[in-house]
């Protein structure tokens, strides 16, 4: 999948008698790396499927990310839903390609469905190389669904898991696809909402617990 990336900023809307909030010199700026995990990192998050038919069933997944001596990650995902037993998998991959040749095993891990389409959404690696700062926009455009595409608006800060990020919306025309939480310090988001075309919500994501590669002199943040 390819995108024409249209990078530019414009005035947020930050509601009836909120201005823009003070910025953060730790954070703004920042270019985030989606998906490029590090030897050390764990993350669990907890995840709501609402696509049942009966009700919305809740779950949990795990990441613990582990180097090899020949350069490849070994990663455990590990899961467990209301309706299914905790049940483990473990990949084997290069870095850059951790994230998507894993997501097919992925599918089958109880609460797997909510993670992949959220926490390891496909569009995640569109917004590689975006300087985050609040009141940003950004227009992408996938070449294979012109006209179609969709633009990012950054509104405001947001912190879950103690981890400060940047609060935004993703829309395509008139829906909105998804509202997230993202830290340009961590390579997975911290928090996830994704909408049907009717704008009902269809996966929740939440950050439950990271923690971070020990001591890597090159950290996942960059200034552009």
């Amino acid at each position: 999948m390819t995108a024409a990336l249209l990078l530019g900023a414009a005035p947020a809307s930050y509601g009836a008698g909120k201005g823009k909030p003070k910025a953060d010199p730790e954070l703004d700026g920042l270019v985030w790396k989606p998906f490029i995990m590090q030897p050390g990192e764990y993350f669990k998050y907890e995840l709501i499927d609402y696509t049942h038919a009966k009700k919305p069933v809740k779950g949990w997944v795990s990441v613990q990310v582990r180097g090899k001596d020949d350069g490849r990650f070994e990663v455990v995902w590990e899961g467990e839903s209301a309706d299914e037993k905790k049940q483990s998998v473990t990949t084997l991959e290069k870095p850059e390609r951790l994230v998507e040749m894993s997501r097919p095993a992925l599918i089958r891990l109880p609460a797997g469905a909510p993670f992949t389409g959220a926490v390891l959404l496909l569009y995640w690696e569109r917004m590689a190389g975006f300087k985050w700062n609040v009141g940003a926009n950004w227009s992408v455009v996938l070449e294979e669904m012109v006209p179609m595409g969709f633009v990012v608006k950054v509104d405001d800060y947001c912190t879950v898991a103690g981890h400060k990020g940047f609060k935004s919306r993703m829309l395509a025309g008139k829906v909105i696809t998804n509202t997230s939480c993202i830290s340009p310090k961590i390579p997975l988001p911290l928090q996830v909402r994704v909408n049907d075309t009717k704008n009902k919500p269809r996966y929740e994501a939440r950050l439950l617990e990271y923690r971070p590669a020990p001591a890597t002199p090159a950290g996942n943040p960059v200034k552009g």
